[in-house]
């Protein structure tokens, strides 16, 4: 059994301690805790070392708790996106080893980190064998390899300042971007559906292709833009406008049929904000480059639990819409799913990753390049190009 502890420097200006126990690859939520910190808001932090003795506190009572874990930091944050083209060529056929497409990611790696970015996830897009699209080139011969890559990366200055946040002994195994994570706790495929996470001062669209995420588009606008609105037309104060939101439910899809239709004047404002993200969303679509055919819409995030949001969804899409859902996990506490599902996002995605790096991968690696490295004076017979 493995005790994992997952941070989560949460929008709604909280830092979210889960503990995770991990036992026949099933992943036990055991306890959620989470505490606020006048130097951490809006997402960013204030003043480091009051915050890091507040950390380190906290992280010393559920240590003595539990036990020891390890940590893992999911953040929320506006990534930079690159879309990468690398093309490797070969006088004569040449068998496609994982250390080509390696090669190819670690120069992508190189002009990010120029633009002194950290990357934070790498999918692996397409790859095309002599003209011909291919799942995995490795193995393969040929002679042209084109390999299309999508990164998310975001300022090192930040990732340095949270991994400084943590000292050598508390074990920091890892820092994940949400929601892109949200991808490893999300159900069914990714080429039948797409996720819409309305946070509470951004929301994302994350849209994909061959069952990866392919295409991400942020919008500054949320949950609380819609508070607000409420708040300014109702001279009520915006804590008073949530009961609205989420309880009595302001969402009205007539607003669809016309936008002047009589209906209240709460749910007019409501219904005209989250009208306007779906409408943004709807427009990125139309203008993707790849052909996109959803055929279900995954809600998380704060606006997941607006009242009727779900309907109003579908109404707008005329797609089946749900409430997302994480997988294959167990959970002693009774919390809503759209709360832990970055949680699961991340315990998988540190899996993954370790699966990636085992012992006999890098053992074949050496092998590969002792004895399939070729070319004279032991030089690589492929050229490479990269956009």
């Amino acid at each position: 059994m493995k005790n994992l502890n997952v941070i989560e420097f949460s929008p709604k200006d909280k830092i979210i301690l889960n503990l995770i126990r991990i036992e026949d690859n099933v992943i036990n939520i055991v306890e959620r805790f989470e505490f606020e910190d006048i130097n951490y808001k809006n997402g960013k932090i204030l003043k480091f070392s009051p915050l890091k003795e507040k950390l380190q506190s906290e992280l010393k009572k559920f240590e003595d708790l539990i036990g020891q874990f390890k940590n893992i930091i999911t953040i929320y944050d506006k990534p930079t996106i690159y879309k990468k083209k690398f093309i490797l060529k070969s006088k004569e056929e040449k068998k496609i080893r994982e250390s080509d497409i390696e090669n190819m990611m670690n120069l992508i790696k190189e002009a990010v980190h120029k633009d002194k970015k950290e990357i934070i996830h790498f999918f692996k897009n397409e790859f095309y064998l002599d003209d011909k699209k291919v799942s995995s080139p490795v193995g393969e011969k040929g002679r042209n390899l084109i390999g299309i890559f999508t990164v998310c990366a975001i300022e090192k200055e930040k990732i340095n300042l949270l991994n400084s946040l943590f000292d050598k002994k508390d074990s920091l195994i890892g820092l994940f971007l949400s929601p892109l994570i949200l991808v490893n706790g999300i159900k069914d495929s990714f080429s039948k559906n797409f996720i819409i996470e309305i946070e509470k001062r951004f929301t994302y669209a994350i849209l994909g292709y061959d069952n990866i995420p392919y295409h991400i588009e942020y919008f500054d606008v949320g949950v609380r833009d819609v508070l607000r609105d409420l708040s300014y037309v109702l001279e009520i104060p915006p804590r008073d406008t949530e009961e609205i939101v989420y309880k009595k439910g302001a969402l009205d899809s007539k607003i669809f049929i016309d936008p002047d239709y009589p209906i209240s004047i709460e749910k007019k404002v409501a219904s005209m904000r989250i009208y306007e993200i779906l409408e943004m969303i709807e427009k990125k679509i139309k203008r993707l480059s790849f052909k996109f055919y959803p055929e279900e819409i995954l809600l998380c995030g704060e606006g997941a639990k607006i009242k009727n949001i779900k309907e109003f969804t579908k109404d707008y899409f005329n797609l089946p819409v749900s409430i997302a859902e994480s997988i294959d996990y167990k959970s002693e506490l009774k919390l809503d799913n759209i709360d832990i599902i970055p949680v699961i996002g991340a315990v998988r995605s540190i899996f993954e990753e370790k699966e990636k790096s085992s012992f006999f991968s890098k053992f074949f690696k050496i092998f590969e390049k002792i004895f399939e490295w070729g070319g004279k004076n032991g030089q690589c017979l492929w050229s490479m190009a990269g956009s």
